[in-house]
């Protein structure tokens, strides 16, 4: 089995366990984020991935409006 099979089927039954769990589901999204950052930050090395985050933050940014300072909407 090739190793990209391997880890969708793990990741996948992380995720419906954590679901099984009463956990919402963006919840387990952000814990799947966490655990792809800390898997990618010694892959990567810190430099690389605090630009990458910046990119990532950039990008958000521009794609969000402020609503009468309630907050930020990616509606706009």
């Amino acid at each position: 089995m090739e190793e990209d099979t391997i880890i969708r089927q793990e990741l996948d039954q992380f995720a419906a366990t954590l679901l099984a769990r009463g956990h919402s589901a963006g919840w387990v999204g952000l814990e799947l984020m966490t655990l792809g950052m800390g898997m990618l930050a010694p892959a990567m090395g810190a430099q690389k991935m605090s630009q990458h985050f910046r990119r990532i933050a950039e990008e958000f940014e521009k794609s969000t409006a402020q609503i009468d300072h309630n907050g930020y909407s990616s509606i706009g």
